[in-house]
């Protein structure tokens, strides 16, 4: 995965400075977009699953949804139920 100085550790959004979130990770300082990123990626290597990250398909697909997709709340919908 291509990470660069001015994107998230955990999803790859870009952070804008007066956002910025900074966490140690394997002993460096990792730049990430909120605190929830930084929760879910300590977890994943307390837990010891840092190869995630390496299993991923790609890294949009940790990127939150699209506001406009949270306006249809029918899409969360179970068909079965």
């Amino acid at each position: 995965m291509n990470r660069t100085a001015s994107h998230c550790y955990h999803c790859h959004q870009i952070v804008p400075k007066q956002l910025a979130v900074t966490a140690e990770i394997n002993e460096q300082q990792q730049l990430f977009c909120c605190s929830g990123c930084v929760a879910v990626c300590q977890t994943i290597h307390v837990s010891g699953l840092e190869s995630f990250y390496q299993h991923i398909p790609n890294v949009d697909s940790l990127s939150p949804p699209a506001q406009n997709d949270l306006t249809d709340l029918e899409s969360f919908d179970l068909e079965s139920v």
